[in-house]
């Protein structure tokens, strides 16, 4: 995760697969998230600023190809830890099992996640 993010943004980013573009900007609305003021806000300051997410659903084929590039950028490393390398070891072919099955769950929660957000805006 980027580092200097603010409580708002590392809340909003951690653990949240792909599942929508927003139609306005990430840091607008965590502008207006970092304004609110403890003692000074009030629930309408938080209402106003949260109905201005507006996200709108990725498409099921983005998510598919975002899943297929993540995978092709850490082959490399994935390799290496099934393949330890001469005289170190014998290949671990679950170390890749497990990878596969925790990327390929993130891709289905997003698909799932996209599928939602899609039926609730009614943005298919």
């Amino acid at each position: 995760m980027p580092s200097g993010l603010g409580v708002c943004e590392r809340l909003w980013l951690r653990d949240n697969p792909s599942r929508a573009d927003s139609l306005r900007s990430d840091q607008e609305i965590f502008e207006g998230l970092n304004s609110l003021r403890s003692g000074e806000s009030n629930a309408s300051d938080v209402y106003a600023i949260l109905s201005q997410l507006d996200d709108a659903p990725v498409k099921a084929s983005e998510i598919v190809t975002a899943g297929w590039l993540q995978r092709l950028e850490s082959l490399e490393d994935e390799l290496m830890k099934i393949f330890p390398g001469v005289g170190k070891g014998k290949p671990d072919l679950s170390a890749h099992a497990e990878y596969v099955d925790k990327t390929d769950g993130l891709l289905v929660k997003s698909l799932e996640l996209a599928e939602v957000l899609g039926r609730l805006t009614g943005r298919q």
